[in-house]
């Protein structure tokens, strides 16, 4: 995702190709990039199935209630997930009809690592990883959260006088 950002204007272009990053600075306007990759890992997007003479045996795959291992492009009928995400960007982001009644955020097996698309992702569960993962880096299980993730992430910009950037974090 590309951002060109003014005042008002937060979202200016969309283009996959940019990395995740843990930077600080761009932790905000990656999200973007992180939920698009969701939603086209899970077969979301209308463009995953318009080369396929046979859609209906990649939607069951997707739906299959033992959980989906994630698209893989063989599946597609494009020779690339960069042709497939260019698609997706052409024909607008748009949702495929199955997609509407699914979580945004599926649940994820543990055992097997697949998308669950019968439950959302528990919040709870996310916030413990969140604690566990802040007390083996270091951090004082009660005293961390979300908002210690936001809260470092601002002060390294802050110290070294970049107030701007440590605003947008």
């Amino acid at each position: 995702v590309t951002f060109r950002r003014k005042k008002g204007e937060y979202y200016a272009k969309y283009e996959f190709g940019t990395a995740l990053t843990p930077d600080s600075d761009q932790m905000i306007r990656l999200g973007t990039v992180a939920m698009l990759r969701l939603l086209v890992r899970c077969g979301s997007f209308r463009a995953c199935y318009a080369h396929l003479s046979r859609a209906a045996a990649l939607r069951r795959k997707v739906a299959d209630p033992r959980g989906f291992a994630g698209l893989e492009i063989e599946d597609t009928g494009y020779d690339s997930f960069l042709s497939l995400v260019r698609a997706c960007r052409e024909d607008g982001w748009v949702l495929d009809e199955a997609a509407l009644d699914r979580p945004l955020f599926p649940a994820v097996d543990e055992a097997t690592g697949n998308f669950l698309f019968t439950e959302s992702c528990q919040v709870r569960r996310m916030c413990r990883r969140l604690i566990e993962t802040g007390a083996r880096i270091g951090m004082n299980k009660h005293k961390v959260g979300a908002w210690s993730l936001r809260k470092d992430a601002c002060e390294q910009p802050a110290a070294a006088g970049d107030c701007e950037v440590a605003a947008r974090v």
